[in-house]
Order: structure tokens, then C-alpha cells, then sequence
């Protein structure tokens, strides 16, 4: 019916560095930046012969959507629910 879509329309992410929105044929991301100390927290490097990998654990993720709330009153409550 095209009512649902498909698949995920926006791929969030969090960085260190400056916020930047870009499309690609795999999808559109958006990066919106978090000072140094809220980024490293619950992040997992993986090393390979070909290189590193930076994946987040999932009091990353948990920190990272915190972190993404831009309003005061919205962290308030979102720190609430995840304490009960």
C-alpha cells in the first residue's frame, strides 16, 4: 500500500567532530555533535589487519540518544524512564 516505508529513511549517528548531513546510495545520515567526554563513553574498538572499527555498546547508544535531545525538559524525562 506504500503506506510504511521500506526501510530506515535517516541513519543517526553522533560525533566528536563537526554535525554534517550527507545522502548516499545506501541512505541519508546525519551526524549532530557531542562534546569528547559524552563521545567515548561505552564505545568498543575492534582492530583488524585492515584497520580499526569504532561500534557502540548499548550503553553507548542509550548515552548517544540522550545526548541527541536537544530540549532540557525532553533529557529530564528521558533520563527518568531509563532509571525506573
Amino acid at each position: 500500500w506504500g503506506l510504511i516505508p521500506e526501510r530506515v529513511q535517516l541513519f543517526p549517528a553522533v560525533t566528536n567532530k563537526r554535525k554534517k548531513k550527507y545522502s548516499t546510495p545506501a541512505g541519508d545520515f546525519s551526524s549532530q555533535y557531542v562534546n569528547n567526554s559524552i563521545f567515548s563513553i561505552g564505545r568498543i574498538i575492534i582492530k583488524e589487519h585492515w584497520g580499526s572499527l569504532i561500534i557502540a555498546s548499548r550503553a553507548k547508544a542509550i548515552c548517544d540518544k540522550i545526548a541527541s535531545v536537544n530540549q532540557k525538559k525532553y533529557k529530564k524525562e528521558v533520563i527518568e524512564y531509563l532509571e525506573k
